[in-house]
C-alpha cells in the first residue's frame, strides 16, 4: 500500500499536467500550493497549449473544464487523506479523470488546433518521469 506522502505526491504530478483556471487568466499566485505549484501548472499549460492562440470563448470554456476536474481531484485527495483507500485505483481514476478533461479541451478546440494539441500532449514528459542524460554506448 502506497503512504499517504507518496499519494499526495503522485497526485500532485497528475496535477502538474492538468491546467488550472488560474494559470492562463493571471489568478492569485500560488494557486493555494507550496512548493513551486503554480509554475508548474502554468509551465505544463503551456507545454499543452504551444504554438495554438485560443480566443477568450475557448479560454473561458477550457477554465470551466479545468476548474471542473480540478474541484474533483480535490475532493479524491481529500477523502484519501481519511486513510486507507486503494491506491492504485485512485491514480487509476485520476488518469481516468486526466484523460476525460483532456477529451473534453480537445472538443473546444478547432481541428487545426487538435492537431497541435495531441502533438503537444504527446511531446509532454510523463508524471514521475526522471530524465535521465542519454547512456554512452
Amino acid at each position: 500500500m502506497m503512504s499517504l506522502h507518496k499519494l499526495v505526491a503522485v497526485a500532485a504530478l497528475l496535477v502538474t499536467v492538468s491546467v488550472q483556471v488560474e494559470a492562463q487568466g493571471g489568478g492569485r499566485a500560488g494557486g493555494g500550493q507550496r512548493g513551486g505549484g503554480a509554475q508548474m501548472q502554468q509551465r505544463a499549460r503551456e507545454l499543452m497549449f504551444k504554438d495554438i492562440t485560443l480566443d477568450e470563448t475557448q479560454t473561458k470554456k477550457i477554465d470551466s473544464i479545468t476548474a471542473a476536474t480540478m474541484a474533483k481531484r480535490q475532493e479524491m485527495m481529500q477523502a484519501a487523506r481519511g486513510g486507507g483507500g486503494d491506491m492504485q485505483a485512485m491514480r487509476t481514476q485520476m488518469q481516468a479523470m486526466q484523460a476525460d478533461e483532456r477529451k473534453a479541451i480537445r472538443e473546444v478546440l478547432t481541428p487545426e488546433q487538435q492537431v497541435q494539441f495531441d502533438k503537444n500532449i504527446e511531446a509532454m514528459p510523463t508524471p514521475g518521469a526522471r530524465q535521465r542524460p542519454p547512456e554512452n554506448r
